[in-house]
């Protein structure tokens, strides 16, 4: 039986914060092991299958099991952003599922 507090909107806004900040983590070892973040063509993919230009694959770790996607079923956006601190955001597109809408939620938010 699924809870019925698993189809609370707050739960699904909590759920992809948390998802949100799993995510900057994973992205910030691959950074330490690689010495940059993912490229955007590839992006979080990296975090689940060794990259191509991985400096070397023997030492490459698996980050995340799958691609993140989250509570309503969409996959997080990333970039990556030069000019602010930490270089990149990862974004969930909300309930509506569209990404650009008022209630997308970024790394970014305070």
């Amino acid at each position: 039986m699924v809870s019925p507090s698993l189809f609370n909107p707050g739960n699904k806004l909590l759920k992809a914060g948390s998802d949100i900040k799993a995510i900057a983590l994973a992205l910030e070892k691959f950074k330490a092991e690689c010495g940059r973040y993912p490229d955007e063509p590839e992006g979080l993919g990296d975090l689940v299958v060794c990259p191509p230009k991985h400096h070397d694959p023997a030492k490459w770790q698996q980050l995340l099991k799958e691609y993140p996607v989250d509570p309503w079923m969409t996959r997080y956006s990333y970039r990556l952003i030069a000019e602010k601190s930490p270089g990149f955001e990862i974004r969930s597109a909300g309930e509506d599922q569209r990404f650009g809408t008022k209630d997308d939620l970024s790394s970014l938010d305070e």
